[in-house]
């Protein structure tokens, strides 16, 4: 007799009864567990984390010298729900004034503030949403929500992407960090923020994504978005097309028709400057407004050890932060699979080194992910692990409490 057969069945079951197993009745899961548990979750956490310091800041006086007094009167900006408002503050004014009037002509752009300084992508996809509203519905309070549900869902989308490239490149550990370090960095609330941080940080991850997988036209198209999104975003060409030599082992005669795809990143550009030009007359007008903002070119030791307008406090932390990315941007040039990773890292570091002023490059930095690859690969070190996660979002919680209160923290 076979010896299986000989044992008993349990009670409850007959060996006529066709039984199923479990995952039969289980409905298939369209999103990856580790979507929720590696992204989701630390996203959540950090996010109510941030909203307890944004209530409990009303202990704070406000920042006298915020340029809306009537703001500071009555407490809020945008919205009279504080856990609205305290996503929007400073820059989210230019913004909103895009998405309701359009560029505004102003006289002399080099001296006098001017919105043709901000890139066109995030307000105007802000704006085609607001298009679906009815006019009496499209509120200031209502804009602000629009544009925090793109900021959220681009800042999900970012990190699921980076979470996907990470761990092709090293391993789910290293995968997690990098999301986790990214969140906790001191300036990672502007993630969460009505400004462009998530839009750029996903269009470039989503760029070396695509390329990483020889999807040159979906990496161009990221490409041309971000030139779109905020000024250094052009510079991106560069390591993409680095990574388009690699792929073809750096000999012009396996060149493609492909490698045109990259047009569309200066095309990009290019029709926002022509724009510029209608407008102002200046076709470098976006870039000539930069110095209404006091950026002015100076050699990168005089910014950064001498910067013009620094924060007592802030720029302490900014020039920290600026040796502290530099020495990763040169690691990542022994570290990571391919120096174009690198290579990003500096062109997104060095401009602001050469504004001679510091003033926001802690906010900048947030979106040079090579930097926070590599720092994960240093979190491998239980103890480093705590040290790097413990000081990121001190931090956070601190220069998130003085936002909060309209104080310009980067």
């Amino acid at each position: 007799m076979n010896k299986d057969s000989a044992q008993p069945h349990p009670p409850d079951s007959s060996p006529s009864v066709l039984r199923l197993p479990p995952s039969v009745f289980r409905l298939p899961s369209l999103i990856p567990r580790w979507v929720w548990t590696d992204v989701v979750l630390p996203m959540v956490v950090v996010r109510l984390c941030l909203l307890l310091v944004g209530w409990f800041s009303q202990i704070l006086l406000p920042n006298p010298r915020y340029p809306v007094p009537e703001a500071l009167a009555r407490g809020w900006h945008y919205s009279q729900s504080r856990l609205l408002d305290i996503w929007a503050r400073w820059d989210s004014g230019w913004y909103f004034g895009i998405i309701r009037r359009g560029y505004a002509l102003d006289e002399n752009i080099q001296s006098t503030m001017s919105d043709i300084a901000f890139f066109p992508l995030y307000p105007y996809l802000i704006k085609l949403f607001v298009f679906l509203l009815p006019e009496r519905m499209q509120t200031t309070e209502r804009l602000l929500i629009i544009g925090l549900l793109i900021s959220n869902v681009l800042l999900i989308a970012a990190l699921v992407l980076l979470h996907k490239l990470v761990t092709s490149l090293f391993d789910r550990e290293t995968a997690q960090r990098t999301i986790l370090y990214t969140l906790l960095f001191p300036t990672g609330f502007f993630l969460f923020c009505f400004y462009t941080e998530s839009t750029f940080l996903f269009l470039s991850v989503a760029a070396f994504y695509a390329a990483q997988r020889r999807a040159w036209g979906a990496a161009c198209l990221c490409g041309a978005l971000l030139a779109l999104t905020r000024p250094p975003g052009i510079l991106i060409s560069v390591p993409l097309f680095w990574m388009y030599l690699e792929s073809i082992e750096w000999k012009p005669a396996r060149l493609r028709p492909n490698v045109l795809y990259f047009l569309l990143i200066p095309a990009a550009l290019l029709s926002f400057f022509l724009y510029a030009q209608r407008l102002t007359g200046d076709f470098l007008a976006p870039v000539h407004a930069q110095q209404a903002w006091n950026k002015r070119f100076a050699m990168p030791w005089t910014t950064l050890f001498n910067p013009y307008g620094g924060d007592p406090y802030v720029t302490s932390v900014e020039q920290v932060l600026t040796v502290a990315f530099i020495a990763l941007a040169v690691l990542a040039l022994f570290k990571l699979s391919s120096p174009a990773y690198a290579i990003y890292s500096f062109l997104l570091i060095i401009p602001p080194l050469l504004s001679g002023t510091l003033i926001s490059t802690s906010r900048y930095y947030l979106v040079v992910f090579p930097a926070f690859i590599l720092l994960a690969r240093f979190g491998k070190h239980p103890l480093l692990d705590n040290l790097i996660k413990i000081t990121l979002f001190t931090l956070q919680l601190l220069f998130m409490l003085a936002w909060a209160r309209f104080y310009w923290v980067a």
